[in-house]
């Protein structure tokens, strides 16, 4: 009975040692990722050469998701079209530039959205402006975005409290909103910003090295 006893002491031991040595290599893991993350956000220039496109709801209501797809669908006309303006060619070749593009525009896209929801019979209200936030890690067809944060084009609807549509604008990603493919221009943007190992992070080939796994693709949250 004693040596069985011990046995299973033994057992229990290693069992222990097992979990304990698995739970170091996650913690490594974990502080690893944590480091990269951090070293990408302080040298990156995927961060400053990005212009994210971010569409809050109203609320989660079915009618609310839906307008809030219809004003992304008619805000992403006007600034396609302002885009290809001869006049506009030039500034839009960087993400700065298109961000300065939209700064100037941004009373005139806000008077649009607010015009268009009232047609559908919607007064909800409607804020348009550049900002600063953060974002989580979102894979966009065959893009990735890593987490942290970006300039990005808002739109709030009413009190802004419905689920997100995420996006970018530079690269240039959006036009093809429920495809999520990159244009011939924003492959040539991806490539003349970004450095080849940034390209292939967005690519997604470097995470599925690190993970070993795809990951999964959102445009909301």
């Amino acid at each position: 009975m004693k040596e069985y006893n011990n046995k299973r002491i033994e057992s229990a031991y290693g069992i222990l040692l097992i979990l304990r040595r698995a739970c170091l290599l996650m913690a490594a893991l974990f502080s690893a990722l944590l480091l990269f993350q951090l070293y990408m956000e302080g040298h990156f220039r995927i961060y400053d050469h990005t212009l994210r496109f971010h569409v809050r709801a109203a609320s989660d209501r079915k009618d609310d998701q839906e307008l809030k797809l219809m004003v992304r669908d008619q805000q992403l006309e006007l600034i396609h079209a302002k885009v290809l303006e001869d006049k506009n060619r030039e500034m839009v070749g960087s993400a700065g530039g298109m961000e300065a593009l939209l700064a100037g525009s941004l009373d005139g896209l806000s008077r649009q959205a607010d015009q268009y929801m009232k047609k559908l019979g919607y007064d909800i209200g409607v804020n348009v402006y550049l900002t600063r936030e953060r974002f989580p890690v979102r894979r966009y067809g065959s893009v990735i975005f890593p987490a942290g944060t970006y300039h990005a084009l808002r739109i709030d609807l009413g009190q802004a409290k419905g689920h997100n549509w995420w996006c970018a604008l530079y690269p240039e990603l959006c036009y093809n909103n429920e495809e999520y493919i990159l244009t011939k221009e924003g492959e040539e943007q991806m490539r003349q910003s970004m450095s080849d190992f940034e390209r292939k992070i967005l690519s997604g080939s470097f995470f599925r090295w690190i993970t070993g796994r795809r990951l999964s693709e959102s445009s909301g949250s």
